[in-house]
């Protein structure tokens, strides 16, 4: 009997335990405990104590039992319409119901998907209460991201017209932060350096998954934190999110917030709805929750004080006074002004020098950066500058994580074929010249002259071409080699000349691939230096490039070679040497043709600009505007109802062609749609966008329109202040983060600050 009651105790207990977050439970184990004068009172036949206690557990565990249907817990539906549902939901096989939580707005339930054939979570609301809409905003937001690994999986979103009833299946997750942080704080324990790292970079990867399209979440806690069965942290609960269009950086169309983790501005936006919101806001609340994961015991009333820079309550507090990632949040994370705050593609990189690393870590965001690296750069879904930004800084903090493996992992580690480098590099060239096309592009080339890495250069051919097995020094230049291909992106030339030269250090260091990939940086380096106007060193390095090239690979028909010639097409023409220009974009469209035939291709488009290019140098308009023609004709095949920066470009190319035969409002149809899709695709202040606009001023200028011409001005005045405030706001040059990147991979850092 004694082990009888031991085993309803444990039941109970149990039982108890699995329902713990059911709010309105009528019975506790302790409520059984009736005392011995009671109990005899009311049993009418004798038996023991011991044995009226079991029968009275056995009773209660019998009518919980009874009750524990998942609808019996539910306050918002009735019961007619939760077996209703039920047998709705059975039809779309998901079976097994549980109850897990229920709010004002859904119910939260737990089932299982014979066709997923997994646990799934359903996110069920009545249409009269007002959530469809939300919810079918939620399901669109989550469904258009694409590579969302720590972002909850929307399966489905179901509608039961009939019943005005609409069902979210979700991705099942085991518990959320703000459960596992109670449950924590119940154990009397906590995360250790390690557990508080990973989720760190989980939660910012997160964030910046969901700002590269635009996305505010607007209610980030520890609640939309869930924690799957493996580990993994996912955000979710996008209810009053909001997508911006293309052309918007913020919104007053977000109606909710929690108090105890909204932003300043979400706060006022609260009070009086005129308050306009952006991705900042999101910023400032996860630098909440990052606060609550170092054990600062956060409530309504101190995160006011926050919102409102009052810090003396810390002041108790010295363990957290003096955490340097405290002081990165309250300078960078936690500040009043949104545009002053940090973008989330920084936050990782910005607390990189404070977080504790662990292989196991390090693993761990190197798999995240991988990730990001092949994602495409020109995708209309996602804002580009903010991809490139991304690409930038989770660069770099490749580098860093290069830096800190161990040998013995490094050698573990996966490195690129021959040819996926190969196609990887064609891939970064195009994106590169994406971004070039436009005629006429107006860069600052201050102080290029002292960060030539000729002297690097010259010694690369002297190298020992031994094929060895990939070092660190590989991982390392492969990281700032695409450290440079996104400053080039965002028109950073002047740094990613210097990342190039490092690139090609390590490069050396490593004698990877008999110096193939030193030959790709020089060809890149030629391009560097033109868009810096530099034309004789770009010619410098595109004969040298292709020189080397012919000394590897013993052809004179390769990808490569033929990208030189086009590069140094430009070149030439820029220093008049226009004979040897069209021979060298002659011979680039050959070597094209053969490596890809007459079919349409990108590197085939490009070339038919730069000869269309080279013959309005000589005044052969008539041909100048057949080629560029051509090359337009052949991006529109190649990018079909889309905006890509390559249209844009040739777009605007096309304007110039017009604009030189003199067939003005040809002309300016052409900057027109050219200045459209930039804005589109770049946002609102960009290199390209500049020089379009300037492109249209002068035909203005012609027709003697002086209101056209003061607009343009104003507005080319405006872009070069929010450019000169994203220069002021760039926080690659706070190198102080990387003070345990060692010498080898960043030795240019004192070079870098010295350009700035």
């Amino acid at each position: 009997m004694a082990n009888l009651q031991v085993f309803m105790q444990t039941k109970w207990r149990s039982m108890v335990k699995r329902n713990k977050s059911e709010s309105n439970r009528d019975i506790t184990y302790n409520q059984l405990n009736i005392s011995k004068e009671n109990l005899k009172k009311t049993i009418k036949f004798e038996v023991s104590y011991q044995m009226s206690k079991i029968l009275t557990i056995l009773k209660q565990v019998f009518q919980h039992e009874k009750q524990d249907n998942w609808y019996n817990r539910i306050k918002g539906f009735s019961t007619d319409l939760c077996e209703k549902l039920e047998g709705l939901l059975k039809k779309q096989q998901l079976i097994n119901l549980e109850f897990l939580q229920e709010s004002r707005q859904t119910i939260i339930l737990k089932a299982y998907s014979k066709k997923l054939q997994q646990n799934v979570a359903l996110k069920v609301s009545n249409y009269l209460k007002g959530s469809l809409e939300p919810l079918k905003r939620e399901y669109d937001i989550i469904k258009g991201i694409k590579d969302a690994t720590n972002i909850v999986k929307i399966y489905d979103f179901i509608y039961f017209e009939k019943y005005l009833i609409s069902v979210l299946v979700m991705e099942y997750c085991e518990m959320s932060l703000y459960e596992e942080m109670e449950l924590y704080k119940q154990l009397n324990k906590w995360y250790s350096q390690d557990d508080i790292t990973s989720i760190i970079i989980q939660i910012s990867h997160a964030l910046s998954q969901i700002h590269c399209y635009k996305i505010i979440h607007a209610d980030i806690k520890p609640q939309n934190i869930l924690k799957t069965k493996d580990g993994r942290y996912k955000l979710c609960d996008f209810g009053i999110s909001k997508r911006l269009s293309l052309d918007s950086s913020n919104t007053k169309d977000i109606n909710g917030l929690t108090f105890k983790y909204s932003s300043p501005e979400q706060y006022k936006h609260f009070e009086n709805q005129d308050q306009l919101l952006s991705c900042k806001t999101d910023i400032f609340s996860i630098g909440l929750v990052f606060l609550e994961l170092l054990k600062f015991p956060l409530n309504e009333s101190n995160a006011k004080k926050i919102r409102e820079n009052n810090y003396q309550e810390l002041k108790s507090l010295g363990y957290l006074q003096n955490s340097g990632i405290f002081k990165i949040l309250r300078q960078k994370l936690f500040k009043e002004d949104p545009s002053n705050r940090i973008s989330s593609y920084e936050l990782i990189y910005s607390l990189v020098g404070e977080l504790q690393f662990s292989e196991k870590n390090l693993n761990q965001l190197l798999s995240i950066v991988r990730s990001i690296k092949k994602q495409e750069t020109f995708d209309n879904s996602r804002h580009i500058q903010f991809i490139s930004n991304l690409k930038l800084y989770y660069s770099l903090l490749e580098v860093f994580i290069f830096n800190k493996l161990s040998k013995s992992f490094i050698s573990q580690l996966s490195y690129p074929p021959k040819n996926q480098e190969e196609n990887y590099v064609q891939n970064s060239c195009q994106q590169q010249e994406d971004l070039n096309l436009t005629t006429n592009i107006s860069i600052d080339k201050s102080d290029s002259q002292s960060k030539c890495p000729e002297q690097i250069i010259n010694d690369s051919k002297n190298i020992n071409y031994k094929k060895q097995l990939p070092t660190k020094y590989h991982f390392i230049a492969d990281a700032l080699s695409n450290c440079s291909l996104m400053c080039e992106q965002l028109g950073k030339f002047n740094k990613a000349i210097l990342l190039r030269g490092n690139a090609i250090k390590n490069y050396q260091k490593a004698y990877s691939y008999s110096c193939v990939d030193i030959a790709k940086q020089q060809q890149q380096l030629c391009w560097n230096y033109y868009q810096l106007k530099d034309y004789y060193k770009s010619i410098q390095y595109g004969l040298k490039s292709i020189d080397m090239y012919r000394y590897l690979q013993k052809q004179e028909k390769n990808q490569f070679i033929a990208e030189c010639y086009r590069q140094l097409a430009w070149s030439y023409q820029q220093i008049n040497k226009r004979y040897l220009g069209l021979e060298s974009a002659q011979k680039a469209l050959s070597i094209y043709i053969l490596i890809h035939g007459e079919k349409p291709h990108k590197d085939i488009a490009y070339t038919l600009n730069t000869l269309g290019y080279i013959h309005s140098g000589v005044k052969n308009y008539s041909k100048e505007l057949e080629y560029k023609l051509q090359s337009l004709e052949m991006f529109q095949q190649l990018y079909p109802k889309t905006s890509h920066p390559s249209i844009a470009a040739q777009l605007n190319n096309v304007g110039v062609a017009y604009f030189n035969s003199q067939l003005l409002d040809k002309s300016l149809m052409y900057y027109q749609q050219s200045l459209q899709m930039k804005k589109s695709i770049y946002g609102k202040a960009h290199p390209e966008i500049i020089s379009t606009l300037k492109n249209m001023q002068e035909i203005y200028k012609i027709l003697n329109q002086s209101q056209n011409i003061e607009q343009i001005e104003k507005e080319i005045s405006n872009i070069n202040i929010i450019m000169q405030k994203q220069q002021e706001d760039d926080s690659i040059l706070e190198y102080v983060h990387f003070q345990q990147i060692e010498r080898l991979s960043l030795d240019f850092s004192e070079q870098f600050h010295q350009i700035e």
